[in-house]
């Protein structure tokens, strides 16, 4: 599974003008996408569900790179990656749909879902989700700054990428945690 995060939040990627403005209609180019310069990570499309290597062949082949309009459903003339889509690739599902992973059983191979005490760090595991209503994100490990938590996910706020990035432990107040019970039995965590 790091190798997975690794791979959506360390990819160094440059685009052209193809990619940032090219056709795809109801598509909202993410705002910090631009020519030219490179960018860490997978931009952010609502509804996208991406690997690494299918981004890195799209994006070589001239597609059209992120969407941030949560309306209208997945432009499939775009590519990139959302929260939900970005824990099920890390974890090795095969749905882009976290809440459809949420409320069933993923099957033997998987284990099943677990719910985890969001108890400060000893209460997570890296690669735990946190769930809230529109957004689910990934708990990377207690962060050296004043003891912030660091959590890796596909977000639109500000980033319209895949990052690394601090939180409090407060901002997840009432909110809950799951994990693949299999997945930490088998030391992937």
């Amino acid at each position: 599974m790091d190798n997975t995060t690794y791979g959506y939040i360390f990819l160094q990627k440059s685009y052209t003008n193809q990619n940032v403005n090219g056709p795809c209609a109801g598509r909202w180019r993410p705002s910090n996408l631009t020519v030219g310069p490179t960018f860490p990570g997978v931009f952010y499309q609502w509804g996208g569900f991406a690997t690494v290597d299918e981004y890195n062949w799209i994006v070589g082949a001239g597609g059209v790179v992120g969407d941030v309009n949560p309306n209208g459903g997945r432009k499939f003339c775009a590519t990139g990656i959302d929260c939900s889509g970005y824990v099920a690739k890390v974890w090795g599902v095969a749905g882009p749909r976290v809440n459809a992973i949420y409320s069933q059983t993923v099957g033997d191979h998987y284990g099943t879902l677990v719910k985890a005490s969001i108890n400060g760090a000893t209460g997570l595991n890296r690669h735990d989700s946190i769930a809230t209503t529109g957004h689910v994100q990934m708990f990377w490990s207690q962060a050296p700054n004043a003891g912030q938590p660091a959590f890796n996910e596909a977000t639109t706020v500000g980033f319209n990428r895949t990052l690394v990035r601090d939180r409090s432990w407060t901002s997840f107040n009432g909110r809950q945690a799951y994990r693949l019970d299999a997945l930490a039995s088998m030391g992937c965590w």
